[in-house]
This record gives structure tokens, sequence and C-alpha cells, in this order.
């Protein structure tokens, strides 16, 4: 029951952040796709590199970005051949996104840094890029509905700077350095910087939505691959 009341405390202010994200977007004109590239293209990276810098780096981990990239493509093909069943048209991919992708970046990082020590935030770093490669090649493939070429793929893929950002900080970790002072106190506005700026993208995003559909089916299906059918198969390989 701790745990719980924990969590629930700690993502109060992460609400908070959500509506004053809602606020800006609502009544001050704020941009979500400038917020968004500052938080994608300048903050992750660096906020990356310095937790991969400093984690204390294990043999097993490596398998770890594999078995998300893995697990996430069977499921979203699997879940994408169910949904041809239910919706003829480009519903059937919508839905098999929604039941698989989760926001692992804008909301699932800051929520990780509120309830996990720095040591932790590496390795979902690391195991984040398993994610990011997923979405740029089974999920994009989904999305295109098999039309996108190989190198189309790749190009999304390469333009993605946290990639560098966690390849840089594992080969310095592996240098044996200390990271500089410095860095490590801007270093920490960083991180803050994100995680208020990754709630309020939500935000901002939420209010520019306009004639909003409910779909009671859709919107069950989706939850029961993303609440259900996902943790369980985490749950299982966690058992296993």
């Amino acid at each position: 029951m701790d745990i719980f009341l924990t969590l629930f405390v700690n993502l109060i202010p992460l609400y908070a952040l959500i509506a004053l994200g809602w606020v800006a977007g609502r009544f001050f004109g704020v941009d979500r796709q400038s917020l968004g590239a500052l938080g994608i293209n300048i903050f992750m990276p660096i906020m990356a590199f310095g937790f991969l810098a400093q984690l204390d780096f294990k043999l097993e981990y490596i398998g770890l970005p594999a078995l998300i990239w893995f697990l996430s493509s069977a499921l979203i093909l699997i879940w994408y051949e169910v949904s041809k069943h239910i919706y003829p048209d480009k519903r059937a991919n919508l839905l098999a996104m929604c039941s698989v992708a989760g926001n692992t970046g804008y909301f699932g990082l800051p929520v990780a840094l509120v309830l996990f020590p720095p040591e932790m935030i590496g390795l979902y770093i690391f195991i984040l890029m398993g994610g990011t490669i997923f979405e740029a090649t089974v999920f994009y493939y989904v999305a295109a509905r098999g039309k996108f070429s190989v190198r189309e793929s790749f190009i999304k893929l390469v333009k993605f700077p946290t990639l560098y950002a966690v390849t840089a900080g594992l080969a310095y970790n592996f240098s044996g350095l200390e990271l500089n002072p410095l860095f490590e106190t801007y270093w920490g506005y960083i991180k803050g910087a994100y995680v208020v700026v990754g709630m309020m993208i939500i935000g901002v995003a939420l209010s520019r939505v306009k004639g909003l559909v409910i779909s009671p089916r859709f919107i069950s299906l989706s939850f029961l691959g993303k609440f259900a059918v996902f943790p369980l198969v985490m749950l299982g390989v966690i058992f296993v």
C-alpha cells in the first residue's frame, strides 16, 4: 500500500505541470512542436549522456534493449492482425499502435526521475533505446501500412540524437574518466528542465484537442493491449 501512496503523492506535481502546460497552450499560444524539439533534441541527449556515463554497467544489461524491441514488435504485429478483423480501415493500424506504444519519453522518464535513484535512470534510458529502435522500424511499418523503405526507416533512426548520446555516455563510462563537477551542476539543471518541459508538452497537446470523439470499443481494446496484455507479458519475462 505504501508504494501506491508514494506513487500517488509523487505524481501529483507531474499532473500539476500537465495542467500548467494546458494553460500555457490554451491561453498563451505555447507551441508543442517547439517544446518537443527542445526536450527531445537538447535536454534528453544531455541527460542521457550524464546518466549513462555514471551507470554501473553490467554485462547482463546488453540484451535488455533487444528484448524490448522483440516484445514490442511481436505484440504490435499480433495486435495488428487482431485489429484487422475488427476494423477494415486505418483504425486497425491506429489501434495496434495505441495498444503497444507508451509515452516512455515525455511521461515515463520524468516519472522514473521522480521514483527511482539515479543509478536506475541510466539503465532505464539504455533500455529505452530498444523502444526507440522499435518505433523507427516495426512501429513505423505498421503506421505506414508497409509502405516504407529500409532507407526511410534508417534515416528516421539516425536522426534521433539520444542514440548518439547513449553511445557517447557508454564510451565515456568505459573510459573510466570522472565527469567534470561543472558539467554535473548544469546536468542537474537539465534534468529538472526536462521534467518540467516533458510534462508541459502533454498539457499543451491536450489544449489543442478539438472535436474529441469517444469510441468506447476502440479505447477498451487499446487499453486491453496497453494495460493488460503488455504488462502481463513483461511480468512473465520477469518471472522467467
